[in-house]
């Protein structure tokens, strides 16, 4: 079969030549614009949705990781402080009673000791008498210094009885509210230990569930980074539709233009496949140049084909990641949602006893506080009556060193007739040195116990003024932080369960969309149809014999052919037809061998221009 009857042959069909099956592939691009259109807005309303999601997620995380979870977690520390100084006033008793206490046994102790001071006196007493007597009526000195001496016994014991006395009660009273005030510490410390540890240990649940919110603040920012990177690249592989339509519309319109070359040989200076070539190309049968134009037109569909799949599979590939990160933002989100419910359902039904407990506390505090006060002011009044026996005891004090003086100088007088009253003037003395320092330690001790007694009416004082304002301070701020901390629980569990809901209907959605995505198939299938087609013709181009006169196939234009068939890119895909078809002017219609230097410059450029093995999609 010639060449010429092949090509009227060829004009003759209808449905099976390439022409008109393009057209049948343009269509169905064309029907398929309708469906990526939707798909497209889809994938914008997923990403409008997956991004309300991340901050709704970054809202969540500040909410309990912010300024106002820590701060009322400060002011809650702040509160535990000033529960930790409830017992200030009372310690403060507690130490002033305790000093009361010792101080006044000391001086017990001491007027104790009184006791054998008297019945040494009287004893002195009598033997300076029995000496007078010995002496005769003329040692009157003697006589009137007996009666000092036991007028001194007198006087100390009638003045140290009732100071003992005072000073055995006010011991007791002391020790009774010593005894008051411990235990009533021992139960408020032990139940303010309890309340505090148990409200440090919610504290800490707090601090655990922030600790948590930002390593999930940390791994939501990674997957939505992630997430926003695949959408990235879903976005620029839709790019691939259009560039499809154009490659197809392209081999559409280079197999027209080669039909109508075929059909229409004379037109030499013409916008046909002949008219591109060389003189000496068009002076051959175009068999091999019809066969090499439908090559081309086959490798750009096949082309084609390959980046429309490759493009879909990974818009595919990138919404099952987007899927898969979305679904771990709301597995973590649920983590979220059960640390806000661990922190509603454990810390505040617990912080609410607690604090229920800790306001009887110091409702129990403050009534006992005032009975503590009362009887501090008691042991107050009663130190203050001692004020008295301190002059009292110094001027015994006095008394016992005038008579010890006036003993030695009756016993020189007498000379060594007055041994024995020598001996006792030295007992004299030496009991009133003994009896000073006592003195001296028991004035020590009242001054020691009247500061003491000083600072329980300070005490005092504090629990009737400080403590009513503690106790409101205490009670607003919990009346005002309880509601807040559980507003913000509420309000991170509801955020922390919309995230988990939204987020696996996102995921859903996005993974359905991504298996769902089958528009290209006819686009797929209709290439494929074409192809076959294509290399038909081929094989029918391949059974027509040559011309005489007409040799192999021509290393130039067959080279050009390949060349363009490997270096084919989308940039150069217009200047591949323009040079096929004859579109290009006329001083530019030879192209250069795959050896030549312009085509080695040329392909330089590119590289230069746009990297070596440059991916489009």
């Amino acid at each position: 079969m010639k060449f010429l009857e092949y090509r009227n042959k060829f004009l003759k069909r209808k449905v099976d030549d390439p022409v008109f099956s393009s057209s049948v592939l343009l269509k169905a691009v064309a029907e398929s614009e309708k469906e990526f259109l939707e798909f497209g807005g889809g994938l914008r309303r997923l990403y409008g949705r997956a991004e309300e999601l991340s901050k709704t997620s970054s809202s969540l995380v500040a909410l309990t990781e912010g300024r106002r979870l820590s701060g009322l977690t400060e002011r809650l520390r702040d509160f535990l402080d000033k529960n930790g100084d409830l017992g200030s006033e009372s310690r403060q008793g507690t130490e002033a009673l305790q000093g009361i206490l010792d101080k006044t046994s000391q001086i017990g102790n001491h007027l104790q000791s009184f006791r054998n001071v008297v019945r040494t006196l009287r004893v002195l007493c009598n033997f300076i008498k029995i000496e007078s007597i010995r002496f005769g009526q003329g040692e009157n000195g003697f006589h009137a210094l007996a009666e000092d001496v036991g007028i001194l016994a007198k006087g100390i014991e009638e003045k140290s009885s009732p100071v003992i006395e005072q000073s055995n009660s006010l011991a007791t009273l002391a020790m009774e509210n010593l005894t008051r005030i411990l235990n009533f510490q021992q139960s408020v410390q032990d139940k303010g230990k309890r309340i505090a540890e148990s409200i440090m240990s919610d504290l800490e649940s707090l601090r655990a569930l922030q600790d948590a919110s930002s390593q999930r603040l940390g791994r939501i920012n990674d997957s939505w980074e992630e997430i926003t990177k695949s959408i990235g690249e879903i976005v620029s592989s839709l790019q691939f539709h259009d560039i499809t339509r154009q490659r197809i519309e392209h081999v559409s319109e280079a197999l027209g233009k080669l039909y109508h070359g075929s059909i229409h040989p004379e037109h030499d200076s013409g916008t046909g496949f002949i008219a591109s070539l060389s003189g000496g190309v068009r002076k051959r049968i175009n068999r091999e140049e019809l066969r090499d134009g439908c090559a081309l037109e086959r490798a750009q569909l096949l082309h084609t084909g390959e980046e429309l799949e490759s493009a879909t599979e990974r818009v595919r590939k990138g919404m099952r990641s987007i899927s898969q990160k979305i679904g771990e933002i709301s597995l973590q989100a649920r983590g979220g949602a059960e640390n806000a419910e661990f922190a509603g359902a454990s810390f505040f039904s617990g912080l609410e006893k607690e604090i229920v407990g800790l306001t009887a506390a110091v409702n129990e505090h403050a009534v006992i506080n005032k009975e503590i006060a009362s009887a501090l002011e008691q042991v107050a009044d009663a130190v203050s009556k001692m004020e008295g026996f301190l002059k009292d005891i110094v001027k015994i004090g006095i008394e016992m060193k005038t008579i010890a003086l006036n003993a030695a100088i009756h016993a020189a007088h007498v000379g060594e007739h007055g041994m024995v009253l020598g001996v006792l003037a030295e007992h004299i003395h030496a009991l009133s040195m003994d009896t000073s320092k006592r003195i001296d330690s028991i004035g020590s001790d009242l001054h020691c116990i009247f500061e003491k007694a000083g600072d329980l009416r300070n005490c005092t004082a504090l629990v009737s003024q400080k403590r009513a304002e503690v106790e409101l301070q205490m009670v607003e701020e919990l009346r005002r932080e309880l509601p807040l901390l559980k507003e913000l629980s509420l309000e991170a569990k509801e955020m922390a369960l919309h995230i988990e809901a939204e987020g696996a209907a996102v995921a859903e959605e996005t993974r359905e969309r991504a298996e769902g995505l089958r528009f290209q198939e006819q686009i797929i299938q209709s290439i494929a149809a074409l192809v076959l087609q294509i290399e038909k013709e081929c094989t029918t181009i391949d059974k027509i014999p040559l011309q005489k006169g007409d040799g192999g196939k021509p290393s130039g234009e067959r080279g050009n052919m390949e060349s363009l068939e490997k270096n084919y890119t989308m940039q150069r895909e217009r200047e591949v037809h323009q040079s096929m078809l004859g579109l290009r002017d006329r001083e530019d219609r030879s192209l250069p061998s795959p050896g030549s230097v312009e085509t080695q410059n040329k392909g330089k450029e590119d590289g230069e221009e746009l990297g070596e093995n440059v991916e489009l999609f």
